[in-house]
């Protein structure tokens, strides 16, 4: 899952292609109640400033503020789990190779030819060398190849020409699944 900003994320779609598919962060908590408490003091303050006269939107915008109050409390009480990236957890090997198993059996499954360190870490909220020392481990044992470098690692790749698809981006090494 390559990042480009804090709301986005990519997955290779896994078909031996350069494409991927976008998915989409979901908001945290806080910043799904203020997005909803705004709303609702906006349709409070429009309550406000309606005529008097007009009862179809006043009924209206009573239930839109009934809905945004009760859409606030079920937030307020719901457990949203968010990784905090900057807080690593050191993972003993057993366990990331345990669940570095379990993906690799998903894969097969789903028809996935490789994986990344990068991806496995994002997901068990490891450092990446833990999870790359558990992908040698795995190359020894015959389920993982060497890691394939796709593309040079950190490093300004200008374009050959004006339709050129090449950008200076950095991507992770490529392990395929035996």
């Amino acid at each position: 899952m390559f990042r480009e900003d804090n709301h986005s994320y990519y997955r290779p779609d896994c078909n031996n292609t350069c494409h991927t598919v976008t998915i989409v962060r979901q908001p945290k908590k806080k910043e799904l109640l203020d997005s909803k408490q705004w709303d609702l003091r906006v349709a409070k303050r429009r309550l406000c400033h309606v005529d008097p006269d007009n009862h179809n939107e006043i009924q209206s915008l009573k239930r839109k503020i009934h809905k945004l109050e009760r859409e606030i409390e079920t937030i307020q009480s719901m457990e949203i789990p968010h990784k905090n990236l900057h807080k690593c957890k050191k993972l003993h090997p057993d366990k990331i190779l345990k669940y570095c198993i379990r993906v690799l059996e998903d894969s097969k499954k789903h028809e996935i030819f490789f994986i990344t360190a990068e991806d496995i870490a994002y997901q068990l909220n490891t450092q990446v060398y833990l999870v790359k020392q558990c992908f040698t481990k795995m190359n020894h044992m015959g389920l993982l190849s060497q890691p394939t470098h796709k593309m040079p690692h950190d490093c300004y790749r200008p374009k050959r020409t004006e339709w050129d698809t090449i950008d200076s981006g950095w991507a992770g090494d490529v392990y395929y699944i035996r």
